[in-house]
C-alpha cells in the first residue's frame, strides 16, 4: 500500500513504534484527555530513587525545578536558561543549617543508560487562550526535553515549525517550554528540521547523516537526534546561551567537535575546515569546552586576527559559564600563560595595516605579533598546563611562521587550525605538514544542502571605459605642451594619461552607480527594503566617488548609503587638491550629516560613524541600503539582510571567497531571501557553455575545483527548468478543480461552508500551500526578468509565462479576499504586492491595496454595499460569489471570536447557516440576502446584548460568563468576584491556574461548569 500523503496519525504511530522498539524509550501513553505538565513527578522520583537519592532530597530538588518551570513572571529565555543550568550543573540542596550543599543531578550525564527515557503522544497542555496538543513529547527522568510536531508527506515541515513558534507564544503554552531543549518538525518527504527554544523560523536546520539502516528520511532523522546517547550528548555539550539567544549545534558542529576530541585525545593536531557561514566560531567554543571538561589539566589558547571574533568568543564562553580571559598584549599573554587558574585565553593578532596587498598585511600582522611575543618572553615564568592552541584563519600561508614560534613557546601543545575557506591546492601538503590531517571538513555544497547558507547566484556585467572625444583631448594636450621638449612632454603625458584614466573611471563609475540605483527599484529584497547590498570599490578614492554619485540629489539612495574604509580624515589632507583632499571632503561631510555635528568635529568621529553605519546595515536595512567598502567588512561581518554584493575590484582567492560569503547568510526574519547575489564588474570568472563556473582559471585558480563545488550559480538552463517546474507544480495544485478559470469553482474547492474544525483546517492548508506556491513562482520569475534569454527563454515564451503567472495571482487574490485570509497574509508576504506590481502587471484591481489594512467586514459595516465594487473582478461580477465571499468572511470571524462568548456566536452561526441555505436555492433574492448579511456583519463585529442591569454593571466579560451559565445571575456574580481576585499571570502560570480552578471548584462543585467559565475568562484582560 502506498504511503504517499499518509495522514499525520499514521506517521505518528510509526514513530511511536520506532521510539519504543528501535530506540528503547518507554511509552507513557496517549495524554489527549488530561492536562499535562512539563515535569512528571513520579518519573523524576523513580529516577532519583534508582540513583540512591533519598526521597526528601529528591522531592526538594523537584520543587526547585518546578519553581523555575512555572515562573511566569520572567521571559521564556530566562526561565529556560535557569532551568538548563540546573540540568547541567545540578540542583544544590542544603541538608541542615551550616551543612555543605548536596548536589542532586536531574540527569545522569556520565552514564546515559541510567536515565529514564520515555515519551507520550497527543500531550494536551492548558494554555492562556485555549489548549494545545503537541504530537509527541520526549521526557528524560520526567522532564520534558524534546517536542515533535509531525506533518503528512504532502504538507511542508515549515507548518510544524510554525506550530512550535505559536506554542511558545505567551498567549498559548509558553511556560511548557521552560524545560525543553530540542524542537523537531518532520515529515516523510523532507525528513526533520530541528531547533531549540526561541529559534527563529529560518533558524531550524536539517540534520544530514548517512545511515543505511533507515531509508525513510524522517525515521533516519529521529534516530540520529533522539538515540539515547546522542540526545544526552547534544543537551550536555552542545547547548549555549548568548546575547539573548539560545543556541543548539548544527550537525557539522557536532561531528566536527567529536572528531576534534577524538584527535586531541590521541595527541594529534589537525585542521577543522568548515565553510564560511557554518558556525565556525561556535565550533571553536564547543570544542574548547569539550577539551576542558574531558582532558585533565587542559588549557586552551585561541589565537584570532579579528577583534569581533575575539569579543564574540568571550561573550559566548561567558554565556556557557566558562571562564575566559582576553589578553591585551604579548606581555599580558605570557603572564596569563603562567597562571594555571585561567582555563581559556584569547589572543588577538593586532592589525598593522599599510601594505599594498592583503597577504602582505596579514604577514605584517603575524610578524609584529611574533616579534612582540619574543620581546616579552624573558620576563615571565614558563606556561603551565597542557595547552591546546586554536589558530583561526589557518588557511593563510603565514600561519606557518606563527605556528613555528608558538610551537617553540609551547612545545607539548596540540595545534588545531580552523578555516572557513578552502586551502590552496599547492599548499595542502604544507598545511597538513604544519597542522596535521584535516580532522573534519564541511564544504560549501554541504552547507547549501543543509540550508545552513544560501546558494549564490552569479551575474557578470561589463562596463566599457568611456572617453567622449579622444581627438579633442589629444589636440588640447599638444596645444598646451608645444613649448616643452620631448622628455618633459613624455613625462607630462604619463601624468595626463593618469588624469584621462581618472576622468574615464568617473564616467564608468557613474554607469555602475546608475545600475545599482535601478537594481534598488527592481530587484527582489532591494526593492522591498527587506535586503541591502555591499559595493566593493578598488580604492578609497573610488569608494568616495561612488558615495558622492549615489548620494546625489537625483539618486534614490540618497541618505541610505554608507562608506566604510580604513581612511581617517586629517586636516593636513586639505593642503592639496588631489585624491586625498577629495577623500577628506567626502568623509567630513558624510560624518557631519550622519552624526549631526560640524565638519570640524567629524574629523575625530570616524569610528563612531562606522559603528552607526554597520549597526544600521544589520538592524535597519531599509535605512542603510548600501555600504561601500574597500577592504573592511569583507571578513567576519555577518548581516543576514545583505543580499547583493557588487564587485568592482580585482580580487582573488581567500579575500574573494570571504567577500562572496557576506551575502550567503540565512535571514531569520523571513523566507524571501532565497539566494545571495554576486554582480561582478571585473569579470573575475570564466563561464563555460553549460553555464558553470570554470574554477580552473581566474580568481579561484589556486583552489581545487572540488573544494568549491556549488558556490556559484550563474543564470542558465537550470533556472528555466526550475521556473517551469514551479509553474507545473502550481497547475497541479489546481488540477482537482474542473475549470480553474471559473471563480465559483475555485472558491468551492478552497473554501468550505462546514463548521467542522477538521474540514476548516483542511481547506486552510490547501489555501496556504497555494499562496506559498504562487509567491515562490513570482519570486523566481522576478529574479529572471531582464535575464530571461540567459536562462533560455524566447521573448514569446516569457510573455506566455508572465500571463500564466498573472492568472495564478488573480486566483490567489480572489481566494484570499473570499476567505478573509488577506489580512493574515500581510504578516507573511510584505514584499509580494510590490513584486507583483513591478513584474506581473500594473493595471491590477485596487482591491488588495484598499483591503490590506481594513478587513472586508469592517468596510461592509461602515460603508455598506458600495464596497462590493472594489472586490476582484471575478467575484464582483457574480452575485452568488459576492454573497459567498461575505458569508465566508463572516464565518471566519465567528469562529475566531467564538471563544470569547460561545453561546452568542453559536446564535450568530445559526443565523448565518439560514442565509447559506437560501443561497443554495435557485430562486434566491441576492439583493435581500446581501442586506441580511450586512446586518449580520454588524451584529458579529458589534455584539448586541440585553443583559440584566446587575450583569451590565459588571461589564462585557461578566456578560460572556452569564451567557455560558444559562443566564444564572448568582453564579455569574460569584465567578466574576473570584476571577477579579485571581493572581496576575494565572493564564500562563500552571500553579496560579490550578489555584484559580480550585477556588471555582470549591464554589460550584461542577468540573464542566468551571471549564466553561475559565475558557471564556481567558479572553478578557480585566480578569
Amino acid at each position: 500500500m502506498s504511503r504517499v500523503g499518509q495522514i499525520e496519525r499514521e506517521t505518528q504511530n510509526r514513530l511511536v513504534k520506532l521510539l519504543q522498539v528501535d530506540l528503547g524509550y518507554d511509552y507513557l501513553g496517549n495524554w489527549e484527555k488530561q492536562y499535562n505538565s512539563n515535569l512528571v513527578e513520579s518519573e523524576y522520583l523513580a529516577f532519583q530513587s534508582s540513583k540512591g537519592v533519598g526521597q526528601d532530597f529528591a522531592k526538594r530538588s523537584f520543587r526547585e525545578l518546578e519553581k523555575i518551570a512555572s515562573n511566569g513572571s520572567i521571559k521564556l529565555y530566562q526561565s529556560n536558561r535557569e532551568f538548563y543550568e540546573k540540568l547541567r550543573y545540578g540542583v544544590k540542596i542544603t541538608p541542615e543549617l551550616g551543612e555543605q550543599n548536596v548536589t542532586v543531578w536531574p540527569i545522569d550525564w556520565k552514564d546515559f543508560e541510567k536515565n529514564r527515557f520515555s515519551f507520550a503522544q497527543e500531550v494536551t497542555v492548558e494554555g492562556a487562550h485555549g489548549n494545545k496538543r503537541p504530537d509527541i513529547v520526549v521526557y528524560i527522568n520526567g522532564i520534558a526535553i524534546a517536542v515533535i510536531e509531525l506533518k503528512r508527506s504532502t504538507v511542508s515541515i515549515e507548518e510544524g515549525i510554525l506550530q512550535h513558534l505559536d506554542n511558545q507564544n505567551e498567549d498559548f503554552i509558553e511556560s511548557f517550554f521552560s524545560t525543553v531543549q530540542m524542537l523537531i518538525a518532520g515529515n516523510d518527504t523532507q525528513g526533520v528540521k530541528y531547533g531549540t527554544v526561541g529559534t527563529e523560523r529560518n533558524g531550524y536546520y536539517y540534520w544530514n547523516e548517512e545511515d543505511s539502516q533507515y531509508e525513510n528520511k524522517l525515521d533516519r532523522g529521529i534516530k540520529h537526534l533522539l538515540s539515547k546517547e546522542r540526545l544526552i550528548r547534544i543537551i550536555h555539550s552542545f547547548i549555549a546561551f548568548s546575547n539573548g539567544t539560545k543556541l543548539i549545534c548544527r550537525s557539522n558542529q557536532f561531528h566536527g567537535v567529536n572528531e576534534l576530541l577524538d584527535s586531541v585525545k590521541k595527541d594529534e593536531s589537525g585542521i577543522i575546515w568548515h565553510t564560511q557561514g557554518s558556525g565556525k566560531s561556535m565550533t571553536m567554543v564547543w570544542g574548547a569546552r569539550a577539551i576542558r571538561e574531558e582532558i585533565d589539566n587542559s588549557r586552551v589558547l585561541v589565537v584570532t586576527d579579528r577583534d569581533q571574533l575575539d569579543e564574540q568568543i568571550e561573550g559566548i564562553f561567558n554565556g556557557v559559564k566558562e571562564t575566559i580571559v582576553r589578553t591585551k598584549s604579548g606581555s599580558d599573554l605570557f603572564a596569563k600563560l603562567a597562571d594555571a587558574s585561567i582555563p581559556v585565553l584569547c589572543s588577538l593578532i593586532q592589525k598593522f595595516r599599510g601594505s599594498k596587498t592583503d597577504d602582505e598585511s596579514d604577514k605584517a600582522d603575524v610578524e609584529a605579533f611574533v616579534k612582540e611575543l619574543k620581546s616579552a618572553v624573558k620576563d615571565y615564568a614558563k606556561p603551565t598546563g597542557k595547552f591546546f592552541v586554536f589558530i583561526d584563519e589557518a588557511h593563510r600561508t603565514q600561519s606557518g611562521s606563527l605556528h613555528k614560534y608558538l610551537k617553540e613557546l609551547l612545545p607539548d601543545a596540540i595545534f588545531i587550525g580552523f578555516t572557513g575557506t578552502p586551502i590552496f591546492k599547492n599548499e595542502k601538503t604544507l598545511s597538513i605538514k604544519i597542522f596535521g590531517k584535516i580532522i573534519h571538513a564541511y564544504k560549501y555544497n554541504e552547507a547549501v544542502r543543509d540550508e545552513v547558507v544560501h546558494d549564490i547566484a552569479y551575474e557578470a556585467r561589463n562596463v566599457d571605459k568611456v572617453v567622449s572625444d579622444q581627438s579633442k583631448i589629444d589636440a588640447y594636450f599638444e596645444a598646451k605642451t608645444r613649448n616643452l621638449n620631448d622628455i618633459a612632454k613624455t613625462d607630462l603625458k604619463k601624468k595626463w594619461a593618469s588624469k584621462q584614466e581618472v576622468d574615464s573611471a568617473k564616467s564608468r563609475l557613474g554607469i555602475i552607480a546608475d545600475d545599482i540605483n535601478l537594481d534598488m527599484l527592481t530587484k527582489p529584497r532591494l526593492m522591498t527594503d527587506r535586503g541591502n547590498a555591499l559595493l566593493v570599490a578598488s580604492s578609497i578614492y573610488e569608494a568616495c566617488v561612488y558615495f558622492e554619485l549615489l548620494s546625489s540629489p537625483t539618486s534614490d539612495l540618497r541618505g541610505k548609503v554608507g562608506l566604510v574604509t580604513s581612511y581617517k580624515p586629517n586636516a593636513n589632507d586639505l593642503k592639496g587638491q588631489g585624491v586625498v583632499a577629495t577623500q577628506y571632503k567626502t568623509y567630513t561631510k558624510m560624518i557631519s550629516e550622519a552624526l549631526r555635528c560640524s565638519e570640524k568635529e567629524a574629523v575625530n568621529r570616524t569610528e563612531e560613524y562606522i559603528d552607526l553605519a554597520k549597526d544600521q546595515f544589520v538592524r535597519e536595512p531599509a535605512q542603510m541600503k548600501l555600504l561601500i567598502v574597500v577592504d573592511m567588512l569583507l571578513t567576519g561581518f555577518d548581516a543576514p539582510s545583505a543580499t547583493y554584493l557588487y564587485i568592482d575590484k580585482p580580487m582573488k582567492d581567500h579575500s574573494l571567497f570571504q567577500a562572496v560569503c557576506r551575502v550567503n547568510r540565512i535571514d531569520p526574519t523571513g523566507d524571501d531571501k532565497t539566494h545571495g547575489y554576486i554582480v561582478d564588474y571585473r569579470q573575475l570568472f570564466s563561464i563555460l557553455k553549460n553555464s558553470l563556473i570554470d574554477y580552473t582559471v581566474g580568481a579561484f585558480a589556486n583552489y581545487d575545483p572540488d573544494d568549491l563545488m556549488g558556490i556559484f550559480k550563474p543564470v542558465g538552463k537550470e533556472d528555466k527548468t526550475e521556473l517551469d517546474d514551479m509553474i507545473e507544480a502550481t497547475i497541479r495544485l489546481l488540477s482537482p478543480i474542473s475549470d480553474a478559470s471559473k471563480t465559483e469553482q475555485n472558491l468551492r474547492y478552497f473554501l468550505t461552508e462546514s463548521s467542522s474544525n477538521y474540514e476548516i483546517s483542511a481547506r486552510e492548508r490547501l489555501r496556504v500551500e497555494f499562496y506559498k506556491q504562487v509567491n515562490a513562482v513570482v519570486r523566481t520569475y522576478s529574479t529572471l526578468c531582464g535575464r530571461e534569454s540567459e536562462a533560455g527563454y524566447t521573448d514569446a515564451e516569457f510573455v506566455a509565462i508572465k500571463n500564466r503567472i498573472d492568472n495564478f495571482v488573480k486566483i490567489k487574490d480572489e481566494i484570499s479576499v473570499a476567505s478573509g485570509d488577506y489580512i493574515d497574509l500581510k504578516l507573511y508576504e510584505p514584499d509580494m504586492r510590490k513584486l507583483i506590481d513591478t513584474y506581473i502587471r500594473s493595471n491590477r484591481s485596487k482591491v488588495i491595496a484598499d483591503l490590506s489594512d481594513r478587513p472586508l467586514l469592517e468596510l461592509l459595516a461602515t460603508e455598506g454595499a458600495k464596497v462590493i465594487m472594489d472586490l476582484p473582478e471575478g467575484i464582483r461580477e457574480n452575485p452568488k460569489a459576492v454573497a459567498e465571499t461575505i458569508t465566508n468572511n463572516i464565518r471566519r470571524t465567528v469562529i475566531e471570536k467564538s471563544p470569547t462568548n460561545p453561546k452568542y456566536f453559536e446564535k450568530m452561526s445559526h443565523l448565518l447557516n439560514e442565509v447559506v441555505l437560501q443561497l443554495d436555492q435557485d430562486s434566491a433574492d441576492y439583493e435581500a440576502l446581501l442586506k441580511r448579511l450586512i446586518a449580520l456583519t454588524d451584529d458579529v463585529l458589534n455584539p448586541k446584548h440585553n443583559y440584566p442591569v446587575e450583569i451590565s454593571r459588571m461589564g462585557i466579560s461578566a456578560g460572556a460568563i452569564y451567557d455560558q451559565v444559562n443566564h444564572d445571575i448568582g453564579i455569574t456574580e460569584i465567578a466574576n468576584r473570584i476571577l477579579m481576585d485571581a493572581q496576575d499571570g494565572w493564564r500562563t502560570n500552571g500553579m496560579k491556574s490550578r489555584i484559580l480552578r480550585n477556588e471555582l471548584m470549591d464554589s460550584f462543585k461542577d468540573q464542566e461548569l468551571v471549564d466553561k467559565i475559565i475558557e471564556v475568562a481567558k479572553y478578557y484582560e480585566n480578569y
